[in-house]
């Protein structure tokens, strides 16, 4: 599973059906090098020992040429969604590394038309 920045957010602010949702998890979680970056920028000073031991969790996935073509094919595909850049190297990156993705914002991924908030 690849986890998006949304999921991360809710479990670091304390989401309860997050929390709750992330206990039944059988294995380690992955999520993009972007994700890191999304989180890191927008922690609050408060957040920041939390943050840094749910980044310790993850396994995480570079951005490769790769996904980053993948990404510019799917923001060609949905260029009339005005999809963020972020969302396209996410969703590139679940794809190439045939991972189901997971968010709270399902909006953000039209490329998932079956997409489903987890909690």
């Amino acid at each position: 599973m690849l986890l998006d920045t949304t999921v991360l957010i809710d479990l670091i602010r304390g989401v309860r059906r997050a929390a709750e949702w992330s206990r039944s998890w059988t294995a380690i979680p992955a999520c993009s090098e972007v994700s890191r970056a999304e989180v890191l920028r927008g922690a609050r000073e408060q957040e920041i020992a939390v943050t840094e031991r749910l980044l310790r969790d993850v396994d995480w996935i570079p951005v490769s040429e790769v996904i980053a073509r993948r990404a510019g094919a799917l923001g060609r595909s949905w260029s009339a969604r005005a999809v963020r850049i972020p969302e396209l190297l996410i969703a590139a990156t679940a794809l190439e590394s045939e991972r189901e993705l997971k968010t709270a914002n399902v909006r953000d991924f039209p490329m998932f038309p079956a997409l489903k908030p987890p909690y």
